[in-house]
């Protein structure tokens, strides 16, 4: 059972059950009495329904309780220390990365409570950093009702954690996973990533983790993709002897009928049909659970910093940004979306990252311009550009087989999100990921993946 907390028209708190989407079925009503202090704070009423526990008074100190837009909160943590009686439910949050409130589902009980919810579903992600029908999370948490998956954008949550390192999270992520068909026992995982920055969801394309832990039982190393096998780069034992529920993987497996989620790894089974919490394509087992995903970043609101009567001393500021359109040196034009998995979205470029001295894009364009001629060149997917001249970089021209959803610089190195249709000169269609090396030199080589595991 959640609750969402909201005012009704005259200024009454309201806690609505899950239950009742569009109802009052239960509610616990409470008259806010707002009393002005000479300190500028107020005094928040009680709820007398027995029913449920009332946010206690808040605190001068403290955030704000984010019952409303107008008290948004910096985290779901800083909610819970405030007001430690906050029961799960949507909340609104506000900080410094992100400025407008908006609401977001709290767990507000387990471990302590404060934590936000960025992603839940069981079988179908597609770990895309654009996000994956992010307004449904706060609309069905659990149940049939939350299968299909829904998850933040990489931006949204690296707001939520208010622009810090991911890796510096002190309760990574955490992880629960539904252990039975219907939903009623569960796993809670946690993961501590070992070099993550920014947020990414590549978790498919193998992380490294700094540590684990599994319903309490720790361990050092391992990797978001697959807990079987060992990634470059990673520290520690890893849990490649990890089997049935001490296992994962996160990969698109053609067992799953390439399905990608948070499988089990050995004989967990389960059913394909809509209401249980366990997925199976066929009779492949390693089942694939209903998962939800949690952050606990721990911001408080700070008060702004007084402004004396003289004014705040004199600044250079950036230019603002013309909205008259400028022709530049090179580009890219066209679609290709032959064998498009998504061929809804029709946008030639998905994404673009800087690397050193130039500037990569990615996508479903077909075409370039070569900036020497002015002549458009067949080549699709990932272009790269001078970052100073815009001059396309025709030296850097790799093949590849599909649309190009994400990028993001890692080590030095440019790892590529694309698909999989036959288009040019065949990779394996096993992996979803190529790393590409690109230096300020000219040259180009990819790495692949490990393949899938075979199909059991």
């Amino acid at each position: 059972m959640w609750r969402n907390l909201d005012l009704d028209d005259v200024g009454n708190l309201v806690v609505h059950s899950s239950s009742g989407i569009g109802r009052r079925a239960r509610s616990l009503v409470a008259l806010l009495a707002l009393t002005s202090l000479a300190a500028g704070a107020a005094v928040v009423g009680t709820v007398a329904d027995a029913s449920a526990q009332a946010l206690p008074p808040a605190p001068v100190a403290s955030g704000s309780s984010g019952v409303t837009a107008a008290t948004a909160a910096a985290s779901c943590w800083e909610i819970k220390q405030g007001y430690p009686a906050s029961v799960d439910g949507n909340y609104w949050l506000r900080n410094t990365q992100l400025p407008r409130p908006e609401q977001f589902y709290c767990d507000m009980t387990t471990d302590g409570g404060g934590w936000v919810m960025i992603g839940r579903g069981r079988d179908g992600w597609t770990f895309q950093d654009s996000g994956q029908s992010p307004q449904s999370l706060i609309r069905a948490v659990t149940g049939p009702a939350a299968f299909s998956p829904a998850a933040l954008s990489s931006e949204k949550i690296d707001a939520l954690i208010g622009g810090g390192a991911v890796r510096d999270l002190a309760d990574g992520l955490r992880i629960r996973r539904a252990k039975n068909t219907n939903g009623t026992d569960w796993q809670e995982m946690r993961w501590r990533f070992l070099d993550l920055g920014t947020w990414s969801w590549a978790l498919d394309g193998g992380h490294r983790l700094a540590s684990f832990s599994i319903d309490g039982t720790a361990g050092a190393g391992s990797n978001s993709r697959d807990s079987s096998t060992r990634r470059w780069g990673e520290v520690g034992a890893g849990n490649r002897a990890g089997t049935n529920f001490d296992g994962w993987f996160t990969f698109a497996w053609s067992g799953h009928g390439r399905q990608a989620g948070f499988s089990y790894r050995g004989s967990i089974d389960g059913r394909r049909d809509d209401t249980s919490y366990l997925w199976e394509f066929n009779t492949e087992n390693q089942a694939l659970a209903f998962t939800q995903l949690f952050v606990r970043p721990t911001l408080t609101t700070t008060a702004p910093a007084a402004i004396v009567d003289a004014g705040l001393p004199a600044e250079t500021v950036t230019p603002m940004l013309d909205d008259r359109p400028v022709e530049i040196a090179g580009g890219v034009v066209g679609l290709n979306s032959l064998g498009d998995s998504e061929p809804q979205l029709r946008v030639p470029v998905a994404d673009i990252t800087t690397l050193g001295d130039r500037v990569y894009v990615g996508g479903k364009f077909s075409q370039v311009r070569d900036t020497t001629t002015g002549q458009l060149v067949n080549h699709s997917y990932l272009a790269a550009f001078d970052r100073e001249t815009g001059a396309w970089i025709p030296s850097f021209r790799p093949q590849l087989d599909g649309t190009v959803w994400a990028l993001e610089v890692v080590d030095g190195r440019l790892i590529v999100r694309n698909g999989s249709p036959s288009v040019g000169p065949p990779l394996d269609r096993s992996r979803s990921r190529s790393t590409v090396k690109a230096p300020s030199s000219t040259s180009a080589a990819t790495s692949p993946t490990s393949p899938d595991p075979p199909d059991r």
